[in-house]
């Protein structure tokens, strides 16, 4: 399996999730305003399937970190559909991580790799809950619209996809 490759912003680094992350993730994840939108987990579920997917270098999951003051702020990924109809992007960054802009920084970092390879990963989509306005604003600044709506994560969600060329 190929390295997970490293991405960079200005003020961000992406790199691949390591188990020294996993208490980091656990406590992002155990926000409930950070998973309002997610849904509740249950934390040894959780943490065992985090763990998992470190160890098996699940890839295309990248841990969010400032380039001046390491330590995971996030996570940013590309993932299959639930529908299997493609993929998807998706971010979440701790609270203490809000209002700076950090999660549309690293989307476009991952977004632009993807573009990259459109061989690999094909035309991405967000898939937001209506009222999560910050990812939905997230989601516009990267360019996206919404192309469609379905029921996935237990409830109506819409797609946010790139404007085609004109």
């Amino acid at each position: 399996m190929e390295a997970q490759p490293e991405l960079t912003t200005p003020r961000l680094r992406l790199r691949a999730r390591t188990l020294a992350d996993v208490e980091a993730i656990m406590a992002m994840d155990a926000d409930p305003e950070v998973r309002r939108y997610l849904g509740p987990v249950d934390p040894d579920e959780h943490r065992a399937h985090v763990t998992r997917r470190i160890v098996d270098r699940v890839p295309d999951i990248w841990a969010v970190e400032r380039r001046t003051a390491p330590g995971l702020i996030g996570l940013c990924s590309i993932a299959p559909r639930p529908d299997g109809k493609g993929k998807q992007i998706n971010w979440r960054l701790a609270r203490s991580a809000w209002g700076w802009g950090l999660a549309t920084e690293a989307a476009a970092a991952v977004l632009r790799h993807a573009l990259a390879d459109p061989a690999a990963y094909g035309p991405l989509v967000a898939i937001i809950h209506p009222d999560n306005a910050a990812s939905i604003a997230v989601a516009r600044r990267l360019g996206m619209q919404p192309v469609g709506e379905g029921h996935f994560y237990g409830g109506h969600r819409i797609l946010y996809g790139l404007a085609p060329d004109p």
